[in-house]
C-alpha cells in the first residue's frame, strides 16, 4: 500500500500530550486523509476500553483497600484463583499489544483466546467459591469482595478482547498511513 504524505497533525500544548482522547478530538477538527480519518475513531475507542481499564484496576484497588481496612482476607484457595485469573490476563495483555505491533494473525487469536480462557476462569472460580461458602470455608463477606474482584478482572479482559477485536482494522489503516 502507498504511504501517505499527509503527516498528522502535532498536540497544541503539553497538557494534550498526557491526554490521547483529547488529542484525537482535535485530530478531528483538521482535515484528514480517508485512511486517517477512518483510524481515528477506532483509536477513540482502544483509548476509551484503556481508561475502563485503569478504572477496573481502581476499583480493585478500592477492594482490596476494603479487606485491608476491616481486616478480612481472602480464602487461600480463592487468592491463588485470583492470582491465575491475573496470570492470564497479564499474557493477555502481552498478546494484545504484540498483536497491535504485528501483522501476525496468530496472534490476535492468542489475545482472543485468553479473553474466552477468562470467562470460563471466572465462572469455574466463583462456583469454587460457592462450594467454599456452603462449606464453610469462607466468609460472607470476604467472598463478597472475592466475588466483585472476579467481576473486576473479567472486565478487564473484555476490554482488552475489544482493543484486540479492532486490532486488523487498525493494522489495515497503519499500512495506508
Amino acid at each position: 500500500m502507498k504511504r501517505s504524505s499527509k503527516r498528522w497533525p502535532r498536540p497544541r500544548n503539553a497538557s494534550t500530550r498526557c491526554r490521547p482522547k483529547s488529542y484525537l478530538v482535535q485530530l478531528t477538527r483538521h482535515q484528514l486523509t480517508e485512511p486517517q480519518s477512518e483510524l481515528v475513531p477506532l483509536l477513540m475507542h482502544c483509548t476509551n476500553d484503556a481508561e475502563r481499564i485503569a478504572d477496573h484496576t481502581e476499583i480493585i484497588l478500592q477492594l482490596t483497600e476494603r479487606l485491608t481496612k476491616t481486616d478480612k482476607k481472602i480464602s487461600e484457595a480463592g487468592r491463588k484463583d485470583l492470582k491465575k485469573m491475573w496470570e492470564v490476563l497479564n499474557d493477555q495483555q502481552k498478546n494484545v499489544i504484540a498483536a497491535l505491533g504485528s501483522d501476525n494473525p496468530e496472534t490476535l487469536k492468542f489475545a482472543l483466546k485468553d479473553q474466552r480462557k477468562i470467562s470460563k476462569m471466572a465462572d469455574k472460580f466463583e462456583s469454587n467459591h460457592i462450594d467454599r461458602l456452603r462449606k464453610g470455608n469462607c466468609l460472607m463477606a470476604n467472598g463478597i469482595i472475592f466475588i466483585e474482584m472476579l467481576g473486576e478482572l473479567e472486565k478487564i479482559g473484555a476490554h482488552l478482547e475489544n482493543i484486540a477485536e479492532r486490532t486488523p482494522e487498525i493494522q489495515k489503516h497503519y499500512i495506508e498511513l
